[in-house]
């Protein structure tokens, strides 16, 4: 897939049909992501290499053991914001 509005509108669909998940913009790994949480729990990760102001890649996280450490992590970070 190529393209910036391609990629925006994959991305606005994906995230309209995940019920129960809220999303939130944060960072992971040192870089921009977008984080899934359900019930609590990190439900997925979608990082973003960003390389000259532009998105270049896309990483994304579903591994259980992954989740729960950054589940972890996030948690004892305050994170979200007013939370």
């Amino acid at each position: 897939m190529h393209g910036a509005a391609k990629v925006a509108r994959l991305f606005a669909g994906m995230f309209t049909r995940a019920a129960g998940v809220s999303i939130e913009i944060g960072e992971v790994n040192g870089g921009p992501a977008v984080i899934g949480t359900a019930g609590g729990a990190v439900y997925g990760v979608l990082g973003f290499e960003v390389v000259g102001g532009r998105i270049a890649g896309l990483r994304t996280v579903v591994n259980p053991d992954k989740l729960a450490f950054l589940s972890r992590q996030l948690s004892h970070s305050g994170w979200p914001a007013g939370s």
